[in-house]
């Protein structure tokens, strides 16, 4: 009636209603018929609404409904009036990797934090490109071994420790006669071993996480580490990712007063003071500087001990950014973006991981026969012989693929002259377009018998099942090209470390999986549902 009365005067009754008939008759027909993308497939609502996208990212079935209408429709399908999605993995160097690839969507914006764009949200390049320089260094895989091998290792080795605590209570729950074996969650700790592993190399002070579990006491029926909360918060905040940032900050702010708990809140606060001590820190040292001497009069072996010393203790990230003019309240912001994205995506893969291994004892015994004939010592002072074993590489990589830490599309803007993708379709200049892991991972052709963790597949031998090239090119748990995840090397080492020590230690043997899979909300962020990966030890 609102529309009727602003026609209402002006135009005949009769002329009124039929405009008021015709509009949305013009709206369907022009996005059905006329729109730049109009000859996409895609279910009929999608080319009409973006609500149905958002409803399925929402409840959390977005990346395996759009896998299935990719299986139904072709490589190509319009997912919302102006968004198609695409699972042909030959588009993604034109989308992610050639010149850098297209520019992230608006969306992205929705991950700020604190109103800070961070290294993974940002969609000004020359913004992010002055912190990138500042901290890319420290993720090369040859700095990671050099300055933080026997960091990542020792974090891996107490990770080993507290799931020898947790089979042990495990199984002395189990001789009672009174109850059942008790489930652990390797969720958990496995996200402890990331935070850890993270904030030691990283900001140069452990986080705790790991000891945290070690201390609690054995009749915790759930121990957990502070930060786990904060974690689990943020994952939540992908279920609105597809929203335009505007409803999302709306939707974001009432999820937050609905349903964040004290201890939601005092897991936030907690990262909070770690991150505002630790930046702390690094000012404190950045701005510190010796009186009363006079550096041109320094002796030689003085200067480099002093260049040393400076390389120890002001060469964290958070000093890198400091110190490329980066204020005190953007760097703690980063930090936590982060303390996030390393704990929720490293945890979820070493889990999933150590699930299977459970499920499969065929391929536990023959991973733990490789890791058992390298030697355990420290002469591989940079993991140069352990990230060389083929069966935990094709472990490594099984697991990356099954795990999917972020199984959703990573949208991008198709640039000024438009794209024509490898499948022969024309996208417009302004549409957006995404490739999910999903989508690519789960696809038959590519990856046989898909749903099976098979690390056999990667070997080459003969004895896996896919095209090996197509398999490395569709591997995408990192993302791909310029803005691919920038701590996906130190990820590596981390996966790679902890599924060695956990194997060698013997942790996992006499384990059982809790469930024949690891269920998820398929987010931004995959959310396992109830947010645990349970095993038991005993009966």
């Amino acid at each position: 009636m609102a529309l009727y009365a602003l026609f209402e005067g002006a135009i005949p009754g009769t002329l009124s209603y039929a405009i008021i008939f015709l509009l949305p008759v013009l709206y369907i027909g022009y996005s059905l018929y006329l729109h730049p993308l109009a000859h996409i497939p895609g279910p009929f609502l999608a080319k009409l609404f973006p609500v149905p996208l958002w409803i399925l990212t929402y409840r959390g079935i977005e990346a395996s409904t759009l896998t299935a209408e990719h299986e139904k429709r072709g490589p190509v399908i319009r997912i919302a009036p102006n968004e198609v999605s695409v699972s042909d993995g030959a588009a993604l160097a034109p989308i992610y990797i050639s010149k850098g690839g297209f520019k992230k969507s608006e969306n992205y914006t929705n991950f700020h934090i604190e109103g800070h764009p961070t290294l993974f949200s940002a969609l000004d390049m020359d913004h992010r490109a002055l912190r990138a320089k500042a901290v890319l260094p420290m993720f090369s895989t040859s700095s990671i071994r050099k300055h933080g091998w026997h960091t990542l290792k020792a974090a891996a080795s107490q990770w080993a420790d507290v799931l020898e605590s947790a089979k042990h209570s495990s199984s002395s729950s189990s001789s009672s006669s009174s109850s059942s074996p008790r489930r652990i969650n390797i969720l958990c700790s496995a996200r402890a071993l990331a935070l850890d592993s993270l904030s030691a190399y990283l900001f140069g002070r452990r986080y705790g996480a790991l000891d945290e579990l070690l201390s609690a006491p054995q009749d915790t029926p759930d121990p957990s580490f502070t930060a786990d909360a904060f974690v689990n918060a943020f994952v939540a905040f992908g279920r609105f990712f597809n929203l335009p940032p505007p409803l999302f900050h709306l939707a974001e702010s009432l999820a937050a007063h609905t349903s964040f708990t004290p201890q939601i809140h005092a897991s936030i606060a907690d990262v909070d003071a770690y991150a505002a001590s630790i930046v702390a820190d690094a000012a404190g040292a950045n701005t510190a500087k010796p009186s009363g001497s006079d550096p041109q009069s320094e002796a030689g072996e003085e200067e480099e001990e002093e260049e040393e010393e400076e390389e120890e203790e002001g060469n964290t990230y958070q000093a890198r950014l400091l110190r490329a003019g980066i204020s005190p309240a953007e760097a703690a912001a980063q930090c936590k973006d982060l303390i996030f994205a390393g704990t929720d995506s490293t945890g979820m893969n070493l889990a999933t991981i150590v699930f299977h291994l459970v499920r499969n004892p065929a391929v536990y015994a023959r991973l733990r026969a490789e890791v058992l004939a390298m030697p355990d010592d420290d002469d591989d002072d940079e993991g140069a012989d352990l990230m060389a074993l083929p069966y935990l590489s094709a472990v490594v990589k099984e697991g990356l693929r099954i795990s999917m830490a972020n199984p959703t599309r990573l949208p991008r803007v198709v640039p000024v002259g438009g794209v024509t993708l490898p499948s022969g379709h024309f996208l417009p200049a302004g549409s957006i377009v995404g490739i999910g892991a999903h989508a690519l991972h789960m696809n038959a052709r590519t990856f046989g018998d898909p749903e099976r963790f098979w690390p056999e597949r990667w070997l080459g031998d003969g004895g896996g099942g896919g095209n090996a090239e197509m398999m490395g090119r569709d591997s995408v748990a990192f993302g791909r090209g310029g803005r691919a995840c920038v701590a996906r090397n130190l990820a590596g080492v981390e996966l790679y470390l902890g599924v060695e020590r956990v194997v060698r230690r013997g942790v996992l043997e006499g384990a059982r999986a809790v469930g024949e899979r690891v269920r998820v909300l398929e987010w931004f962020n995959a959310r396992v549902v109830g947010e645990r990966i349970d095993v038991v030890w005993g009966a």
